[in-house]
């Protein structure tokens, strides 16, 4: 017996295979854990715009924001450059932002943890730096 292909049954099928990964590949990049992940490779690739796009910026001219930034990137690439494994473990939603613990595991199998501050500003959302810089770890 030999089996037909039918288009009009393929289509559909075709159709709704783009709509998912369309929409897979959109929301990649949308929640609070996709900033804290995309701070992480900014800063491993020192792609210096895409880490101006995914943290906020100080409401007011603060001096000890920048310093946080550069402690917090130094950190991060040291970890990074360590060989260390990021895995987020728990999202914890506040009314006002978002904490996302990360688990950092390094090649000899030691292990830690750090909180991020994540708010949602102009409908993205952003890294707290001066919130996660000074938050006890």
């Amino acid at each position: 017996m030999k089996l037909r292909r039918s288009w009009p049954g393929i289509l559909p099928a075709l159709v709704v295979a783009a709509l998912v990964l369309f929409v897979f590949a959109t929301l990649q990049n949308y929640g609070p854990e996709s900033a804290v992940r995309r701070f992480h490779e900014a800063v491993l690739t020192q792609n210096e715009q895409e880490l101006r796009d995914v943290i906020m910026e100080p409401t007011k001219r603060d001096p000890s924001y920048i310093n946080d930034l550069y402690a917090l990137e130094e950190r991060i690439a040291d970890l990074m450059m360590q060989g260390a494994r990021v895995t987020f473990r728990s999202v914890d939603r506040r009314p006002t932002q978002v904490w996302v613990s990360v688990n950092y595991k390094l090649p000899d199998n030691t292990a830690g943890s750090a909180p991020w501050v994540v708010q949602k500003v102009g409908g993205r959302w952003k890294v707290d730096v001066h919130a996660t810089y000074h938050l006890p770890n």
